[in-house]
């Protein structure tokens, strides 16, 4: 699974990063376990030590800045090659082009997979409609608990594959997270 994440300027890209790594590692082993339950699959498939490299890892991770390139070369240099996109927090507003970059043309334009955080996540909200509001109290550092609606709990691969998992799969309902931002997505719309 090739992904691309689009840095914002943000220092938290660094964890997405390590984050990304971390969660590839995890589903080849369980792919690895499915792999070798499995009497169609042959025992003598490639060892997980040379799954796990980071040669593998750099060929499966592409992270550029939301300026580095020009739509057009993302669209037909990048995108063509990568199975989904993250958008990274940032600061500043996603309406606002030298804030957001080539991110609102990726969200209105490509068909991959996106998963936005933070800035990223209030760009799609913004590219389909609604509108960014400021809060109305800031919120750096806050803990808060997380609450995983039903719907969010979809597979991130085929039905056709043996392996599924959810992008909240392993997340315990209100679990513990830290929030920073200063925008909000308006819930009137």
């Amino acid at each position: 699974m090739r992904t691309l994440i689009i840095d914002n300027y943000d220092s938290y890209t660094n964890n997405l990063v390590t984050l990304w790594c971390e969660a590839m590692k995890a589903m080849f082993l369980d792919l690895r376990k499915v792999f070798e339950r499995d009497e169609k699959i042959a025992t003598d498939s490639v060892p997980l030590s040379e799954i796990l490299n980071i040669d593998f890892i750099l060929e499966n991770l592409i992270l550029i800045r939301n300026d580095q390139y020009s739509w057009e070369f993302v669209e037909q240099n990048i995108l063509p090659f990568v199975d989904n996109v993250i958008i990274s927090p940032g600061p500043g507003h996603p309406e606002n082009e030298k804030d957001f970059g080539i991110c609102s043309k990726t969200i209105l334009l490509t068909k991959k997979p996106i998963l936005g955080i933070c800035l990223g996540h209030q760009g799609i909200a913004s590219c389909f409609g609604t509108k960014i509001v400021k809060a109305e109290v800031p919120v750096h550092g806050q803990k808060s608990a997380l609450r995983i609606l039903e719907e969010a709990k979809f597979p991130l691969v085929s039905t056709n594959c043996k392996f599924k998992t959810s992008l909240f799969e392993s997340i315990p309902q209100g679990i513990s997270v830290v929030r920073y931002h200063s925008l909000v997505v308006d819930e009137k719309g």
